[in-house]
């Protein structure tokens, strides 16, 4: 899959999807396919450490914890081995492998989750909005490892970034909403309901903002289905 791919000295050699359907790619590139499962769970750790680096042994029982330690090192250098072989040229332009250490070449990786943190960091409503690009959804979501130290690293990664989206998401309803820019402030209002639906807020602020756009009959769509909502999952209206 990496094989010839023509890599520029001084730029990422990878760009990974952590949001959503995981995605690992050349910058530019059609996706890395054959990586599986396990491979983009090795790229995602690393790309989230300290320093993009981890010993060996943490990812041994990160990922491979059943069996005897052995195997667990001899199945991380068989993953490994299958990474290389997927990614080709990239593979060596992004990793490092020193001895009992696993790392992520400085500067060579760029991922959606930084951009995001990026997003939600900012105070004005231009670097806000970058989220309703770059924000794909809940983190790692489909990628199947049933290791149990896997899935729990997962869902404490995914609850930090929900709860910083989530309020990202509101300072940019808001602002805008007080802006007068409706058609954005709907969006994000939208953005913070595909998140948690039974945000009773959220909706009224949508329907008070369909309804300040002249868009009545939006609004009272929105305040139907929100009521209609309610009832199904919690049995009483909002």
């Amino acid at each position: 899959q990496g094989e010839g791919m023509a890599l520029r000295k001084g730029e990422p050699a990878l760009e990974l999807r952590l949001l959503g359907a995981a995605l690992a790619r050349a910058p530019g590139g059609a996706a890395l396919a054959q990586i599986g499962a396990k491979g983009m769970a090795v790229l995602a750790f690393l790309a989230l450490q300290p320093g993009r680096t981890a010993t060996r042994d943490v990812l041994v029982d990160l990922l491979w914890s059943h069996g005897s330690p052995d195997q667990g090192r001899a199945s991380l250098r068989q993953e490994l081995r299958r990474m290389k072989r997927a990614m080709g040229a990239v593979f060596d332009a992004a990793l490092e492998t020193p001895g009992g250490q696993i790392a992520l070449r400085p500067g060579a990786v760029v991922t959606d989750v930084e951009r995001v943190e990026a997003a939600c960091d900012a105070r004005d409503t231009a670097g806000l909005s970058a989220l309703l690009d770059c924000y794909g959804g809940p983190f790692l979501a489909p990628l199947s490892v049933p290791e149990i130290a896997f899935q729990d690293w997962v869902a404490g990664r995914n609850s930090h970034l929900e709860a910083r989206v989530l309020d990202a998401f509101l300072r940019l309803m808001l602002l805008d909403e007080s802006a007068g820019r409706l058609d954005r402030a709907a969006a994000a209002a939208r953005a913070l309901l595909a998140i948690d639906p039974l945000q009773e807020d959220v909706h009224a602020a949508l329907v008070r903002i369909h309804v300040a756009a002249g868009r009545v009959d939006q609004a009272r769509r929105q305040a139907a289905a929100c009521v209609a909502l309610f009832e199904e999952e919690l049995g009483e209206p909002p």
